[in-house]
């Protein structure tokens, strides 16, 4: 009788001692799927910039750049809601140079800045 007691008190030392052991192991990371999108940044003015395909970019908002930058190439294109507004903001290579447009869903400008590379708050404001 006593080897019974003695196997059933290992026993579950064992099971005891495998259920803290599981309880200790890392979880492994979180991933996450393959087409998941990257969170939206936040921009300057509270609102969150949302990536757009050039091909998505509404017609309005091509023929104003287009104006804008007469001859300039879109080569990025970025939107997001400004008090209120749907602003798209769309890079522009033209001459060697980079501008950035800012024109709202009905194609009305708000910008033309040469792009400054170096740093976003020093634009230079490009009249055209």
């Amino acid at each position: 009788m006593n080897r019974y007691a003695m196997i059933a008190g290992l026993c579950s030392v064992v099971a005891l001692s495998g259920g803290v052991f599981a309880a200790e192991q890392p979880k492994p990371p979180d991933t996450k799927p393959a087409d998941a999108k990257p969170a939206a940044a936040k921009s300057e003015t509270g609102g969150k910039d949302e990536g757009v395909a050039i091909a998505d970019i509404p017609k309005a908002v091509v023929d104003a750049v287009n104006k804008a930058q007469a001859g300039g190439k879109i080569t990025e294109a970025e939107k997001e809601t400004r008090n209120g507004v749907l602003v798209y903001e769309v890079e522009v290579s033209n001459n060697g140079k980079k501008y950035e447009v800012k024109v709202d869903a009905t194609g009305k400008l708000l910008s033309n800045k040469e792009d400054d590379e170096d740093d976003d708050e020093g634009e230079v404001e490009k009249k055209k």
